[in-house]
């Protein structure tokens, strides 16, 4: 359970790398972007969830919300 609290700490700690988008590429560079993704499916719901509010913060609201429920615009012009 401590090494929990101590991934849930990390997580957060992020949240100051997401205010500071020239650092992104540094952390594409290390590899910590497939890591972090597969944080979503972490057992512990607080895992997830600070992952979520990492990418929150680093994506914005909006974009998050684009690639976790994504629409065919397709689809929509094609109806009208």
């Amino acid at each position: 359970m401590e090494s929990e609290i101590e991934l849930h700490d990390a997580i957060v700690e992020l949240n100051g790398i997401a205010t500071v988008p020239d650092l992104y590429p540094l952390v594409v560079e290390l590899g910590a972007v497939p890591s972090i993704l597969e944080l979503l499916a972490h057992e512990n719901s607080d895992i997830s969830v600070a992952v979520v509010n990492l990418l929150q913060v680093s994506l914005g609201q909006h974009v998050l919300s684009m690639l976790l429920f994504p629409i065919d615009l397709t689809s929509e012009f094609s109806r009208k």
